[in-house]
């Protein structure tokens, strides 16, 4: 996300908006959402306005107005996952092997359990079983993507 606010930014003239959705910090079945602290990161919090919809998650905007640029970005989109994700400090901490059943239990508990139970579902309901299947799906990203954080922060501090 920052990096798409590093390039996108210097294209919008003043008066113009940069728009953005997914206005949320989380790690859900649907993926990890990082994009409230990457556009606070980027323009400073405060300075992105969010859009008042019934949806789940909110967009964002910024109008860009005379003034400077935000400050030259020296942030990592893994530096995210490093301060932030509960996830990624369970890799860390029980290795890949262990990770993946680990990763879908807490997704399944954190997420669609606490849904069902909210939502009074059953266990075969629709919903309930997609959201298993999204945290599956999901898990094997993040071990993938976990791994490649990993291998490239070993490069850069051998």
């Amino acid at each position: 996300v920052v990096s798409d606010l590093v390039s996108w930014w210097p294209k919008v003239k003043v008066g113009g908006i940069l728009a953005g959705h997914d206005f949320v910090d989380g790690e859900l079945p649907e993926g990890d959402f990082f994009v409230r602290s990457a556009v606070e990161f980027f323009f400073g919090i405060g300075e992105a306005l969010a859009t008042r919809e019934e949806d789940r998650f909110q967009s964002f905007f910024v109008i860009k107005g005379g003034q400077s640029p935000p400050a030259e970005v020296t942030w990592n989109n893994s530096d995210f996952y490093y301060a932030r994700s509960g996830y990624f400090k369970m890799f860390r901490e029980g290795g890949e092997t262990w990770f993946q059943p680990n990763c879908e239990h807490k997704c399944r508990k954190d997420h669609c359990e606490a849904r069902r139970h909210a939502r009074s579902l059953s266990s075969l309901s629709p919903y309930f079983v997609e959201c298993l299947r999204r945290c599956k799906v999901t898990c094997g990203q993040r071990g993938v993507y976990f791994q490649s954080i990993l291998r490239a922060r070993h490069l850069e501090n051998p």
